[in-house]
């Protein structure tokens, strides 16, 4: 059982940083460059009207996430099942945890999970809207404190 728990933990630790690590790469990536030019305006744009995503549509933002997330289920198959299934669940809910980290009052399952941590609540998302330069995990924030510091490495600032 305690294995489960600790694969479960870390397959939410690891789509958090894997999470943070696309925003930062979002978020420094040219539109006209970009593989994935609709995401870069998309985060982009959010910087300049964070409440944008809140007219944009949970379903709309969240979508791409989840189809990505797939592919992680299979692996569930082959090893560690409760890791990969965690990972892609993680991975699948990160934009629906980055959009009610922007909601005042949202519904009281995600007020737990923000509690709990298990989702990222405002005050730790706001850490990021602060300079835009820090804190790229939007699906608890528990791998903030690696990606801040991949970031500073890849950015020469280590």
């Amino acid at each position: 059982m305690l294995l489960i728990l600790l694969q479960i933990l870390a397959g939410w630790y690891v789509a958090d940083a894997v999470g943070g690590l696309f925003h930062w790469y979002i978020d420094n990536s040219d539109e006209k460059t970009s593989l994935i030019p609709h995401m870069v305006r998309d985060f982009q744009s959010h910087h300049e009207d964070p409440g944008l995503m809140l007219k944009t549509g949970l379903l709309r933002l969240s979508l791409e996430p989840m189809i990505a997330s797939l592919l992680t289920y299979g692996m569930a198959f082959v090893c560690w099942p409760a890791f990969f299934i965690a990972l892609g669940f993680g991975g699948g809910l990160t934009q629906v945890s980055h959009y009610y980290s922007h909601i005042q009052r949202p519904p009281v399952v995600v007020r737990g999970l923000q509690a709990l941590r298990l989702f990222n609540p405002p005050e730790g998302h706001g850490l990021h809207h602060a300079d835009f330069d820090r804190d790229f995990c939007i699906l608890c924030g528990w791998a903030d404190p690696l990606v801040n510091r991949i970031v500073r490495i890849l950015r020469g600032k280590s």
